[in-house]
């Protein structure tokens, strides 16, 4: 068991997260400050050691919708993949943060787990028989439906994403305590949804095709979110098609985001030529306070697994130390929406350079005026897909891995 522990360990690059690097983030805006989330940086440890009440986590992560606490449907995902937060890449917490906003904003729906089921598959990296503990699982598009979901034109790589890694506090409802193991492949990672779940799914399906007819893109609700200071995957009081602009209270910062620092993030998560060419101008309108979704809207529901892994807090009685966050409710129904008044938004959405889409008659969310240094130790050659080398040192003790060799299949 020590010879496997230290293999899955040897996979982990040492991290190159420093202090200045994690005071970077909160300047742009992705990181919370440090008295609220309780980050730490890791630079030159070889392999995570998270203290009981800490969650290992990556920079990359942070600029694609993730924060902290996560959302119930966030932790639904990994509860039903059987899956932990480093099993994932960049890519796909980008995929899962932009399905919740395309969900919340242009759907006008919770986020619906059949259709993430129909639209999204788990794909084991480098292949199933041995995946990596680091990235080893991708959520990619299904093929068959890779002309009918928004384009997303990834950067053709995250070299040295796996390196920025470091710690911060797992607030309530909190992750999954850390593990070096490896993801084990299971039948769900390739699942399609059933019943009426399904039916659901291919209605929504449906109207995401008319949207995307419309022109809207992939990259065009990443910059959505990120110029509205939010972060899809996290545990959040209301939704997004409940957002009433710039005082609203699961915004990141109440300020508006400089398009410069909007920029510089849309550049870390797609191609180059495509942040220069896409169109800043929505071709539908969102959905928000100002602009409702038809009421029957709310009939379209689909929940993951309510994720049951316990928190390393939850036998001490220690609270979580951010703000409380209130829980996600849903309406309670079997129903199936009637579809056949989808209504077309066509107004368009001005997002020029220096725009404020809460300033009263400025064009906004609703397309109307607002009424208010150690030897780093030898790799694994798994696929991981750099930010920036930092080069002050800082080490910490290690813990030993909490790994269970019967866990592994």
């Amino acid at each position: 068991m020590a010879e496997e522990r230290e293999s899955f360990e040897s996979q982990w690059a040492p991290s190159d997260i420093t202090e200045e690097s994690l005071k970077e983030m909160v300047a742009h805006g992705v990181l919370p400050a440090k008295e609220i989330i309780g980050w730490r940086p890791a630079f030159g440890e070889a392999f995570p050691t998270p203290d009981t009440n800490e969650v290992m986590v990556f920079s990359h992560f942070f600029y694609g919708g993730f924060s902290l606490p996560t959302s119930r449907f966030f932790r639904g995902i990994l509860e039903f993949y059987g899956i932990s937060l480093h099993h994932l890449n960049p890519n796909s917490i980008v995929h899962i943060a932009n399905f919740i906003h395309a969900c919340d904003a242009f759907l006008g729906v919770r986020p619906h787990f059949a259709l993430f089921r129909r639209i999204f598959f788990l794909k084991p990296q480098p292949n199933k028989n041995k995946p990596c503990v680091v990235g080893g699982a991708g959520f990619q598009l299904r093929g068959t439906l890779s002309q009918k979901y928004f384009s997303m034109p990834f950067k053709t790589s995250n070299k040295g994403w796996h390196e920025n890694w470091f710690y911060v506090q797992n607030p309530e409802p909190a992750l999954p305590e850390y593990s070096c193991l490896p993801p084990v492949y299971q039948d769900t990672w390739n699942s399609l949804p059933m019943g009426e779940e399904a039916a659901q799914a291919l209605a929504l399906m449906d109207r995401m095709l008319k949207l995307k007819e419309q022109g809207l893109q992939g990259e065009q609700i990443t910059r959505h979110f990120i110029k509205s200071q939010l972060a899809p995957i996290k545990e959040r009081s209301r939704t997004t098609f409940e957002f009433d602009g710039k005082h609203d209270p699961n915004r990141e910062d109440p300020e508006s985001l400089e398009f410069k620092v909007m920029k510089e993030r849309m550049y870390k998560i797609f191609s180059n030529a495509i942040v220069v060419s896409y169109s800043h101008l929505l071709p539908v309108v969102p959905y928000s306070a100002f602009n409702h979704p038809p009421p029957e809207f709310a009939l379209m529901k689909s929940d993951p697994p309510t994720a049951q892994r316990r928190s390393p807090r939850r036998q001490t009685g220690q609270a979580g130390r951010g703000p409380k966050i209130w829980s996600d409710s849903q309406p309670s129904t079997t129903q199936l929406a009637n579809q056949s008044d989808f209504r077309k938004r066509k107004l368009v959405l001005s997002d020029d350079e220096n725009d404020d889409s809460e300033k009263a008659g400025s064009k906004g969310m609703t397309g109307k005026p607002a009424r208010q240094a150690n030897p780093k130790k030898k790799t694994s050659r798994c696929p991981m897909s750099k930010i920036k080398k930092s080069s002050r040192y800082k080490s910490f003790s290690h813990l030993p891995c909490i790994a269970a060799h019967s866990l592994l299949k």
